[in-house]
């Protein structure tokens, strides 16, 4: 038995069912019309909460490492980066299930196609009407913020590093993995220094 269903008719859009998908759908000849931009909307979600979690984690591992830099110049610009272009993807999501119902469904504007021209700054696409009043000025900010952080993320986070690292060349010790070698004339005499040397070679560095 093949039927054909119409989301807009009460009967189907009301049904039996206050949350989630009637299974009369799955005998439906137009169910991959219906389903797959459901399917598609919640895997986009998902993925997103998904990518922030695994970000948030790696705060507890700078934290418990004590490296203020990789969170200021890491972990901060990163959650911002994907919440400026794919959490405001979500929330539009949201959005549009909530000011479009399936009486109106087919007037609603397409994300795809506004998400790509929010990345390409191109709003003169007459057929893709805007979602809410004051659309184009948020979308320009939020690139130009996701824009800003990567800069942060490649170009200072690694100028910083490298500072760090000649500093402490300088100083005429290196750290690796946990255990500090002091710099020899060559590779083969640098020698691991314990904490007592390390110490006595402060101490004359003072001096």
């Amino acid at each position: 038995m093949v039927l054909q269903l119409d989301p807009a008719i009460p009967g189907v859009f009301s049904g039996p069912y206050p949350l989630g998908i009637d299974p009369i759908w799955n005998v439906a000849n137009n169910k991959l019309t219906f389903l797959n931009s459901f399917k598609m909307k919640m895997s986009v979600i998902l993925g997103v909460i998904h990518m922030l979690f695994g970000v948030s984690l790696s705060l507890f591992n700078h934290m418990y490492f004590k490296k203020p830099l990789n969170i200021f110049l890491g972990f901060i610009p990163e959650i911002v980066f994907m919440a400026s272009l794919f959490g405001y993807l979500v929330l539009l999501i949201f959005y549009k299930w909530t000011a479009y119902d399936a009486s109106n469904s087919k007037d609603a504007p397409s994300l795809l196609i506004h998400f790509i021209n929010m990345c390409l700054f191109n709003y003169s696409d007459s057929t893709n009407r805007p979602l809410y009043p004051g659309q184009m000025g948020i979308q320009i900010l939020l690139v130009l913020i996701a824009l800003a952080c990567v800069p942060c993320m490649l170009i200072v986070k690694t100028m910083l590093l490298h500072r760090q690292n000649l500093w402490k060349k300088r100083l005429g010790t290196q750290k690796f993995g946990g255990v500090r070698v002091d710099n020899g004339p060559t590779e083969d005499e640098a020698g691991i220094m314990d904490h007592d040397q390390l110490s006595h070679h402060s101490e004359e560095g003072d001096e």
